[in-house]
């Protein structure tokens, strides 16, 4: 009994399952040595946008501590750099630009 050529070809098509395990296997070791290197940058980053927002804000206290004498009183807070206190003589800010004092990352 002879098989026809698209009874021939349905059993090419495909993978088998030993096949289709390798290939998940070798994804799988892919992305464990993979994934943590990308999760070491994440943290990474938030200590860098960290440094950055403490610069902005020591050197906004250092302006305004050079336009008004002193820096900030614990009432007033980071607030003063953007809001006059009303305390402050010579403020000349806001010295953010943004409306909002920066969160932690």
């Amino acid at each position: 009994m002879s098989k026809t050529p698209s009874q021939r070809a349905r059993k090419v098509l495909g993978f088998t399952l030993i096949e289709l395990l390798i290939v998940m296997v070798i994804i799988g070791l892919l992305a464990a040595f993979i994934v943590p290197k990308f999760i070491g940058r994440v943290g990474e980053s938030k200590q860098i946008a960290a440094k950055a927002q403490i610069e902005l804000l020591s050197t906004a206290l250092d302006v305004y501590k050079l336009d008004t004498g002193k820096y900030p009183t614990q009432d007033a807070g980071l607030g003063a750099l953007i809001n006059k206190p009303g305390e402050a003589k010579n403020w000349k800010g806001p010295y953010l630009k943004k409306e909002k004092i920066p969160k932690d990352p």
